[in-house]
């Protein structure tokens, strides 16, 4: 639950459930509007440790978007309700330009950086062409990442998955589902009878 971020102690409880041979399956209840790039992408890690020698489920409560389905996509199958929000394969940086608000107050600030690219996006300065072709260049080379990310856990191209959801768009776990991005509709109680008679 919650904004998923790189957490030691979490990553280090998954990597424990991995080592304890008294675990025989694992069922991930995600609910989360995702996170950090990196944070997504540990856990995400952490999960296919444990898939290595025991069956793991995501069971996706009312929001699993962005970086929780990327953790998601760690388990071996994925299990949405009909109105659960999901998708949102994107990479997202936000600021504000506040110049025009310090403008009208009087303030100017005076920013002083060892190189136009240093610590950008800055509110206190306009956003320069470069620094936004930067910005964007790191947004498309995480973006694409994590379109490789589904590709291959889903058996899709990353052109498929630029076709179907490349776009950041949020989808209903129904149309997850057409989509190719959860196996089915399903609770925990879907869960543990897939555990039961697959695994």
């Amino acid at each position: 639950e919650g904004i998923i971020v790189d957490d030691a102690d979490f990553i280090g409880m998954l990597d424990q459930i991995a080592a304890d041979s008294s675990v025989q399956a694992v069922i991930a209840d995600i609910s989360s509007p995702g996170g950090t790039f990196t944070g997504g992408e540990a856990v995400f890690a952490a999960l296919r440790r444990i898939a290595e020698n025991k069956p793991v489920v995501t069971v996706m409560g009312g929001l699993a978007t962005s970086g929780a389905y990327m953790a998601a996509l760690g388990t071996d199958r994925i299990y949405a309700g009909y109105g659960t929000i999901t998708g949102s394969v994107g990479v997202i940086m936000q600021s504000a330009d506040v110049t025009g608000l310090m403008d009208m107050i009087g303030v100017k600030p005076e920013v002083l950086k060892s190189g136009e690219l240093k610590a950008t996006p800055n509110p206190m300065e306009a956003l320069s062409p470069p620094a936004r072709a930067q910005l964007q260049a790191v947004i498309d080379e995480l973006h694409l990442r994590f379109m490789e990310m589904v590709a291959e856990r889903r058996g899709m191209t990353v052109d498929e998955v630029r076709l179907r959801t490349g776009d950041g768009r949020i989808m209903t776990g129904s149309r997850a589902v057409e989509a190719g991005l959860v196996d089915a509709i399903g609770d925990i109680n879907t869960a543990r009878g897939w555990l039961a008679a697959e695994r």
